[in-house]
Protein backbone atom coordinates (compact mmCIF):
# COMPACT_ATOMS: atom_id res chain seq x y z
CA UNK A 1 0.00 0.00 0.00
CA UNK A 2 1.49 3.28 -1.13
CA UNK A 3 2.29 6.06 1.19
CA UNK A 4 2.44 9.97 1.67
CA UNK A 5 5.60 11.28 2.76
CA UNK A 6 5.55 12.65 6.55
CA UNK A 7 6.29 16.24 5.30
CA UNK A 8 6.12 17.92 2.07
CA UNK A 9 9.27 17.00 -0.08
CA UNK A 10 9.19 20.12 -1.49
CA UNK A 11 10.03 22.06 1.83
CA UNK A 12 11.80 19.92 3.69
CA UNK A 13 14.16 17.34 3.49
CA UNK A 14 15.14 13.33 5.42
CA UNK A 15 17.80 14.30 7.17
CA UNK A 16 18.36 11.05 9.07
CA UNK A 17 17.06 7.36 8.79
CA UNK A 18 15.64 4.86 10.62
CA UNK A 19 18.37 2.00 11.64
CA UNK A 20 21.83 1.85 12.42
CA UNK A 21 23.76 5.18 12.23
CA UNK A 22 27.23 6.62 13.78
CA UNK A 23 26.44 8.52 17.25
CA UNK A 24 27.46 12.18 17.02
CA UNK A 25 29.14 12.53 19.99
CA UNK A 26 30.53 9.11 20.33
CA UNK A 27 31.35 8.06 16.65
CA UNK A 28 30.05 4.56 17.34
CA UNK A 29 27.20 2.87 15.77
CA UNK A 30 23.93 3.29 17.37
CA UNK A 31 20.30 2.37 16.77
CA UNK A 32 17.83 5.31 15.37
CA UNK A 33 14.69 4.39 15.85
CA UNK A 34 12.75 6.90 13.60
CA UNK A 35 13.40 9.29 10.96
CA UNK A 36 14.60 13.02 10.86
CA UNK A 37 13.01 16.12 8.98
CA UNK A 38 14.22 19.01 8.63
CA UNK A 39 11.84 21.70 8.55
CA UNK A 40 10.61 24.74 9.95
CA UNK A 41 8.24 26.24 12.98
CA UNK A 42 4.57 25.37 11.19
CA UNK A 43 5.31 23.28 8.26
CA UNK A 44 2.19 20.54 8.18
CA UNK A 45 3.58 16.98 9.10
CA UNK A 46 1.48 14.05 8.47
CA UNK A 47 0.69 10.79 9.11
CA UNK A 48 1.26 8.11 6.64
CA UNK A 49 -0.71 5.23 8.60
CA UNK A 50 -3.89 5.84 10.67
CA UNK A 51 -3.15 6.67 14.31
CA UNK A 52 -3.45 8.93 17.12
CA UNK A 53 -1.06 11.52 18.22
CA UNK A 54 0.01 10.01 21.48
CA UNK A 55 3.22 12.98 22.19
CA UNK A 56 4.14 16.51 20.51
CA UNK A 57 7.56 17.30 22.40
CA UNK A 58 8.84 20.49 21.70
CA UNK A 59 10.39 22.33 24.71
CA UNK A 60 12.79 21.02 27.27
CA UNK A 61 10.67 19.70 29.80
CA UNK A 62 8.69 17.78 27.36
CA UNK A 63 11.84 16.51 25.49
CA UNK A 64 12.85 14.41 28.75
CA UNK A 65 10.00 12.44 28.53
CA UNK A 66 10.80 10.92 25.38
CA UNK A 67 14.15 10.02 25.98
CA UNK A 68 16.30 12.61 24.54
CA UNK A 69 15.10 11.90 21.24
CA UNK A 70 14.68 15.63 20.35
CA UNK A 71 11.25 17.55 19.35
CA UNK A 72 8.79 14.66 18.42
CA UNK A 73 5.59 13.70 16.80
CA UNK A 74 4.86 10.21 17.84
CA UNK A 75 1.78 8.83 16.49
CA UNK A 76 0.73 5.13 17.32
Amino acid sequence: MPTSPPVDPSISKRTSGYGVRLGRSTGRPTFHAGLDFRGRRGDPVFSVQPGTVEVIARDESQLRRTGGYGNVVAIA
